[in-house]
């Protein structure tokens, strides 16, 4: 499972209570990998063990050696910040398939989606989003991701009608000046640059 959203804005939050119900699933442990002082996928094998303060030994394949550890295992791992380790998906995937009790709960940057060209996901991601912070009374600004989905063609028409059905349940309880104001900010943004959305989308 991946939980994608701008930078700063609650989804390690989310992914650690997530890992925190689940803890009764996993017998083997749930264990945080924090991995946003990477400078390279190359390390991620070293920071997996170092999480699972499992010791790699001197001689020997680091990697191996952590899929040996790992296939027995019933565990979950929250992968945090992986949005710039895009090379370390090889990993993930050889985890996935070597060890099929092992989870993974990983969170990454929306703009990463952009970059790989999932800007069909985007879309559902604003969508979702614009569906949160109106569910928790913030309309305004749930009107602005909504302006901002709204004026790119990508996407699915579901979405779209999705995205227009809760904007006219927004824009009916709000001044006339409230709505246009936050659907120009919303308008004059872009999806290439989201830092400043306020919450996160989790998708499987």
């Amino acid at each position: 499972m991946t939980v994608i959203g701008p930078g700063g804005i609650g989804k390690t939050r989310l992914a650690l209570e997530a890992a925190g119900t689940l803890r009764r699933d996993f017998p083997d442990g749930v264990y945080f990998v924090p991995l946003a002082a990477l400078s390279s996928g190359s390390l991620l094998v070293s920071t997996i063990a170092d999480a699972l303060t499992f010791p790699l030994y001197g001689e020997g394949d680091p990697e191996a050696q952590l899929l040996a550890f790992l296939r027995e295992r019933r565990m979950l791992l929250v992968l945090d910040n992986f949005e710039h380790l895009l090379e370390g998906t090889r990993l993930l995937a050889q985890i996935l398939d070597r060890a099929a009790e092992v989870k993974l709960l990983v969170t990454e940057a929306l703009t990463t989606a952009l970059k790989i060209g999932m800007l069909p996901l985007a879309l559902e991601v604003l969508v979702g989003l614009a569906t949160l912070e109106a569910q928790a009374g913030a309309a305004e600004r749930a009107i602005e991701l909504l302006a901002l989905a709204l004026q790119h063609p990508a996407g699915t028409q579901r979405t779209r009608d999705q995205a227009r059905r809760l904007l006219a349940e927004l824009v009916s309880g709000l001044p006339p000046e409230v709505v246009a104001a936050a659907q120009a900010r919303g308008q004059a943004g872009t999806l290439g640059d989201l830092a400043s959305l306020p919450d996160i989308y989790v998708g499987s």
